[in-house]
């Protein structure tokens, strides 16, 4: 099983056909994502643990972020996970 690779916080995209884009990135900046530094583009599954929160991004359409830190990996199935630091691999 992958071990999580990215920290930071998330951005959720709901993309136009189906699938979703996860990007990681430092910050944010007057409601804008700051120094994007990963981005898992148009998966077909992302699994979000409970109890990590997203809100929507100011003026953002659809896009969801966290507010905390989160760590994020694909699994071998291909499968975006966000899960909370520090949490250790969670069932899929």
């Amino acid at each position: 099983m992958t071990s999580p690779t990215d920290r930071g916080n998330v951005i959720v995209r709901n993309e136009s056909d189906g699938t979703t884009t996860v990007m990681l990135c430092a910050g944010f900046r007057a409601g804008k994502p700051v120094d994007v530094f990963a981005i898992h583009s148009h998966v077909a599954s992302v699994e979000i643990q409970d109890g990590i929160s997203l809100r929507r991004l100011p003026g953002g359409g659809a896009d969801s972020y966290t507010d905390d830190i989160v760590q994020v990996y694909r699994d071998d199935d291909g499968t975006v996970r966000v899960q909370s630091p520090g949490a250790g691999l969670f069932p899929g």
